[in-house]
């Protein structure tokens, strides 16, 4: 691994929490920062930078939608 690497690994940040409806996953892939989103039992997990932790609780908020067993 190159130094570069392993410091965006270890600055990496990742929220997981399960909404109270469906959310469109496409709309949280695009979240400033975000990496990466996977869906699993219908729990959500999103990781990127710093960044993506408040647009990743703002973007359900803003529709409605409430983010449960929220962990980051």
């Amino acid at each position: 691994m190159t130094p570069g690497l392993i410091g965006r690994a270890a600055s990496s940040t990742v929220i997981s929490f399960r909404p109270s409806q469906s959310t469109a996953e496409r709309e949280l892939a695009e979240l400033p920062g975000a990496a990466s989103v996977q869906e699993t039992d219908r729990k959500l997990v999103i990781s990127g930078t710093g960044q993506t932790v408040g647009a990743g609780l703002s973007l359900p908020a803003t529709h409605r939608i409430t983010a449960n067993q929220l962990a980051g």
